[in-house]
């Protein structure tokens, strides 16, 4: 450890090319809050677009947050084309910082993370790749594989994740480490915040799903679920909790649409919250309706705060919710089966209250923050050849 002793911290370059808040975005600021007073000191590089909330959370947390300019890989040609010709000046940028600052670990997160790989490498410094979805296109993929081997080690948000990306030869014989999404288990506590003044008030039953509206996220089938409680069940009520970007709109547009057509009134757009533990509160029964997810904070989250839980076979949610003890886990593309779980939650408040104590119990267990922090210290340390391979 005595380089650690020396230079007093570990230097990390948590490198992220998407700007709009979300679930990697606080892990990120959660997990960097916790490492500092582990010996590990993260600077946050992200794309200058979109980044109000980010930007804002990260000097609440007082951590080091760096906007640059970072092009996107997108779908239209394009977009394509801008991010081929700006990859080389991205790429000698993000080496620069890589070089100039005390960096010891570039920390690059999602599958499209290709510029804070290749900078990295050039830069000298030790690369971790975070993978932390299951659905990626095929160029992304192939690109993927290409860039891999400047990685020096991966973190994966589930097992499906690591079976995803790295199942084949050579990349099954790099080092690799599972690391979920966390939870603050002290800050989602049950009965300690006030309740959602929108959700609470309302009378009979809220069955509550959180998330940027997303097609991953299969609301479709959310719906779907809602219109198996017919007029007579109007004190059941269902919402979905978070906001649209423009490239989702068209997305959005139709779950509109459809819940107008299916839901029988029963059905709510809450669009985006600020206070999600406050929603959960008020929240009755939490349903991830989602069709390709890792690690779903918003689940753990649910669970931490001691909501029954109806959720789809998604990553590895399965390894935290056994199907009847803690909550109920039902096949994708599903709505029937969503809504047959959702009445037996519904009309059992006992089993309501007996699943949310296990998942609560489960999550302070398995998924707080501070097994998460933990995790990401050994990482570190290990990847710095600070601590010997298989040492814990």
């Amino acid at each position: 450890m005595e380089e650690l002793k020396e230079n007093n911290f570990i230097g990390v370059a948590n490198v992220i090319e998407e700007g709009r808040y979300g679930g990697p975005h606080s892990r990120i600021l959660s997990v960097s809050e916790r490492l500092l007073s582990k010996g590990v000191k993260t600077t946050i590089i992200c794309p200058e677009k979109e980044i109000g909330r980010f930007y804002r959370e990260a000097l609440k947390k007082k951590l080091e947050i760096l906007p640059i300019s970072m092009n996107r890989l997108g779908k239209n040609p394009a977009r394509i084309l801008k991010y081929m010709l700006t990859f080389p000046k991205e790429v000698l940028a993000l080496k620069k910082i890589f070089k100039s600052n005390k960096i010891d670990i570039v920390h690059c997160n999602s599958a499209r993370q290709f510029k804070g790989v290749v900078a990295g490498r050039l830069s000298g410094k030790k690369v971790i790749w975070h993978l932390q979805d299951t659905f990626s296109p095929a160029l992304i993929r192939g690109l993927f594989f290409i860039t891999s081997f400047f990685a020096d080690c991966f973190i994966v948000a589930g097992k499906k994740v690591q079976r995803y990306y790295l199942a084949s030869f050579p990349l099954n014989q790099k080092p690799v480490t599972e690391i979920q999404a966390p939870v603050d288990t002290e800050f989602f506590v049950p009965k300690v915040s006030s309740v959602d003044q929108r959700l609470g008030p309302l009378p009979g039953l809220k069955v509550v799903s959180v998330g940027n509206i997303n097609s991953a996220k299969g609301y479709e089938y959310f719906i779907d679920a809602a219109s198996y409680f017919s007029d007579e069940d109007n004190a059941v009520s269902f919402w979905i909790v978070g906001g649209t970007i423009e490239s989702q709109r068209s997305y959005y547009e139709s779950l509109l649409k459809k819940a107008q057509i299916m839901a029988f009134g029963n059905f709510f757009f809450y669009g985006p919250s600020t206070d999600v533990r406050s929603v959960l509160e008020a929240c009755d029964v939490y349903v991830c309706s989602s069709i390709h997810e890792a690690s779903p904070i918003s689940v753990w989250e649910a669970m931490s705060m001691g909501k029954a839980i109806v959720s789809t076979d998604v990553g590895d949610v399965k390894s935290f919710i056994k199907d009847g003890h803690n909550g109920f886990v039902v096949p994708v593309r599903n709505g029937k089966a969503l809504a047959d779980k959702v009445r037996v939650l519904v009309e059992d408040p006992y089993l309501r209250e007996s699943f949310g104590k296990k998942a609560r119990e489960t999550a302070i267990k398995r998924l707080d923050l501070g097994v998460t922090v933990r995790k990401h210290v050994e990482v570190y340390d290990r990847c710095l050849n600070l601590r010997p391979e298989g040492h814990q």
